[in-house]
């Protein structure tokens, strides 16, 4: 226990006031001598004990109460042992989760309602002179400053939810920061969240000795939330015409089976698919939403369902930006090759060129998407340093060697991608063995990993070199243990090395169904796929499908939340990567040029699904957490059930005392006038 104000304890000198009235109040008796009065002597003496008692309770009563009044004035607290009360002003920063999880319901309302009031009885805690920090989810640079209470209070009406989910350990580190950058007495931070296991890492939280965290866990009344986890699409790219298929996966975080549940597709606006699943409790479904691409273009998609009280994961946003075609150039040694024209001349979606190898223009390569050299006896090394540079920036480059090639031509070229190597012509069969079907160039075309399927036979063949520096994927690998196709990935873009040439001559590839496949699928992923969406909070950025120079620089838009902005673009090479941090809300944007040409694309932001994650720590397990991490600055846990403000109190202050010595010297006042006016001594005549 210690006092306050211990300078009132000099005021104990006035017990002597009582004392001398009790000192003068004193009666002297003489005796007086009758005869045979022994009776009225006896009765005498019994009330002078008795007048001698109600004088030592009145002096006990009075000075009693004296002591307890002149207590109350120094103002006893009882401290822990570990309790120390600290003079002077205080530093105080509040943390608010508002993230989505906050909209859970709780008693008295939404989380985030209540964490909001729990705020403001901290507040009112602490005197009007003490300052104050509030600070978010977001975590934004406003909030790193101090306020006053009354500022403090006001800043809390503006809380919104917000999409940001920071570790605990992260906001416990920005609140010490900031808390040590003032001179103060008393630093102290609470933290107000419902504790969502994904972002509770405590066995992350640094210890301060000077700054005292206290939680504060808020607990909802249930735990149920069915959501779109993630989406993918059916094929990297896509075009006017084709067959599409959205994957949707829900997840359903409640303790019962979610039946009949209605599953949405929307592109620009039209419902183009539905379907209708169940989901048992903790577990994910896989809905297919097919659906017709009827358009080029930018195309905004949303796939929705309908829950509550979470809401904020119902909708999840997809960007398709459909091309009009796939540009593809043919550079031969000789006329134009008769499979590749006879596989590509007729689709609407590749638009097939040819080049002679004597009429390349080397500044036009960067208008194709796919490149095939076909039967060139010599590759010259500008041409090589181009092709390389197109492979970079995201382009794809097929190398078909003649009979008579000039390898070492040819292996310079190689080298530049650290490819395998052109070895001597080798005449005779050779017959492959096996496909990578887990490989991207076939992962839409075969149905089964173990489909029988016909594999071609080489009659003539280079060999493949291979040493240490070399980068390569077998595609179709050869009995002998060579390969007839290799792919070596090149910055964003692929090289792939063909054995024999494209003839009959050489090989009957050309006539198996595995060719159309293979070359097809070539020319469709040498358009990079991306992401039909990306995660706000996340720090990847978003690679995008256009090269936008810096004398072009586009406005990021969104026409649902008037949104418009310069973004913030980054250029890597021959790509250009969007960085999504000015992004706050979910939903469908388009990227245009300022100058009204119409070079534009479609990209989607998501809200992280970290916060859908129903799972929460409860107020006991919060305690039971930083005990068991020996958090002892930490190891403060109120209940967010009760008022803060007097908790608090007791906590920074101790049990105040001066109540109960008023009490008890009121008490001893009463049996002082007890005493006075209710005792009567006998009357002797």
């Amino acid at each position: 226990m210690m006092f306050l104000y211990p300078a009132f304890l000099f005021a104990l000198l006035a017990v002597l006031i009582p004392i001398a009235v009790h000192l003068f109040n004193l009666h002297r008796y003489r005796k007086e001598y009758f005869s045979n009065v022994r009776r009225l002597e006896e009765m005498q003496q019994q009330t002078r004990r008795q007048r001698n008692l109600r004088q030592l309770l009145l002096l006990a009563s009075r000075v009693l109460s004296v002591t307890f009044l002149v207590l109350a004035f120094c103002q006893p607290v009882l401290l822990r042992k570990e309790q120390l009360v600290r003079r002077g002003g205080a530093a105080v920063s509040v943390y608010v989760d508002n993230s989505f999880s906050m909209s859970n319901v709780g008693r008295e309302g939404s989380l985030l309602q209540q964490a909001v009031q729990k705020a403001r009885e901290i507040a009112s805690a602490y005197k009007s002179s003490d300052r104050f920090q509030l600070l978010t989810s977001d975590m934004l640079g406003r909030q790193f400053r101090w306020l006053s209470r009354d500022e403090f209070l006001a800043a809390l009406d503006e809380v919104k939810p917000s999409s940001a989910t920071p570790l605990l350990s992260e906001v416990a580190q920005r609140q010490a920061d900031f808390l040590r950058s003032v001179s103060a007495n008393d630093w102290q931070a609470y933290v107000i969240s419902d504790f969502q296991v994904s972002s509770s890492d405590f066995g992350a939280l640094k210890q301060d000795s000077l700054v005292a965290t206290t939680l504060v866990p808020l607990e909802a009344q249930g735990v149920n939330n069915l959501f779109v986890d993630s989406l993918s699409l059916g094929a990297p790219v896509f075009y006017k015409g084709a067959l599409a298929v959205a994957v949707a996966y829900l997840r359903n975080e409640g303790d019962s089976q979610v039946e009949s549940v209605p599953v949405r597709l929307f592109l620009d606006g039209r419902q183009r698919a539905m379907a209708s699943t169940s989901v048992d409790a903790h577990s994910t479904v896989a809905v297919e939403l097919p659906f017709t691409i009827d358009a080029t273009g930018p195309m905004d998609g949303r796939v929705e369902i309908s829950d509550y009280p979470i809401t904020f994961d119902d909708t999840l946003f997809f960007a398709l930006n459909v091309r009009s075609r796939i540009n593809m150039l043919e550079v031969d040694g000789g006329e134009p090759n008769p499979y590749l024209q006879s596989l590509f001349s007729g689709d609407s979606a590749i638009f097939l060129r040819y080049a002679g190898e004597r009429s390349i223009d080397y500044g036009s390569l960067n208008e194709s998407n796919f490149i095939v050299l076909n039967g060139l006896k010599d590759i010259p090394s500008g041409l090589a340093q181009t092709l390389h540079d197109f492979v970079e920036d995201g382009g794809s480059v097929l190398v078909v060697p003649p009979v008579a090639a000039y390898v070492a031509s040819y292996n310079s070229m190689l080298s530049l991608f650290s490819a395998p190597r052109l070895g001597g012509w080798m005449q005779g069969e050779r017959k492959a063995v096996g496909v990578d079907t887990r490989a991207l160039l076939y992962s839409n075309v075969f149905s089964r990993h173990d489909d029988p399927m016909e594999l071609p036979t080489l009659k003539g063949s280079y060999s493949m070199v291979y040493d240490g520096g070399t980068i390569y994927q077998p595609l179709i690998s050869l009995a002998d243990g060579g390969y007839y196709l290799a792919l070596t990935p090149c910055g964003s873009g692929n090289l792939y090395l063909l054995a024999s040439p494209l003839d009959e001559q050489n090989t009957d590839f050309v006539r198996q169904a595995l060719f159309v496949p293979t070359l097809y699928n070539m020319a469709l992923y040498s358009v990079a796929p991306g992401s039909p969406y990306a995660t706000l909070g996340s720090l990847a950025p978003v690679t995008l499908s256009h090269y936008y120079p810096i004398d072009d620089v586009p406005l990021l838009t969104s026409s649902s939340q008037a949104f418009s902005q310069i973004p913030d673009l980054r250029r890597v090479g021959g790509r250009c990567l969007l960085m999504p941090h000015a992004v706050a809300l979910a939903g469908n944007y388009r990227l245009a040029l300022q100058d009204g040409n119409c070079l534009h694309e479609a990209v989607a932001f998501n809200y992280s699904r970290v916060e859908s994650v129903m799972q929460f720590l409860s107020r006991g397990e919060v305690s039971k957490t930083a005990k068991d991490y020996n958090l002892t600055t930490f190891a403060s846990v109120l209940d967010a059930s009760r008022p803060l403000d007097a908790a608090i109190k007791v906590q920074r202050e101790g049990v105040p005392l001066w109540r109960w010595c008023l009490a008890i010297s009121l008490m001893f006042l009463a049996v002082e006038v007890f005493l006075l006016r209710k005792i009567k001594l006998p009357h002797v005549s």
